[in-house]
């Protein structure tokens, strides 16, 4: 039995909302991994695979705190 197919309305209404979340995060992303790579430019070599581990691992998770923080106040303001 096949699945029903969700309707060309409810696919665009969730288009819409990603396309907005993705506008909202991507300053903030691009802030991040800006950090990040400066770190990295600025990392001497003989450096690069100690403390510097523990910096980008921290990063990635303020990545993703962002996105959960993000999407959490985006649904605030449609009240869903």
């Amino acid at each position: 039995m096949t699945q029903p197919r969700a309707s060309a309305a409810v696919v665009q209404t969730r288009e819409e909302q990603l396309q907005a979340l993705l506008k909202e995060l991507q300053p903030k992303v691009d802030a991040i991994v800006r950090r990040m790579a400066e770190k990295w430019v600025d990392t001497p070599q003989e450096r690069e695979l100690g403390a510097i581990e523990y910096e980008f691992r921290a990063a990635g998770q303020q990545i993703a705190a962002t996105v959960h923080e993000t999407g959490l106040a985006s649904r605030k303001k449609r009240g869903t």
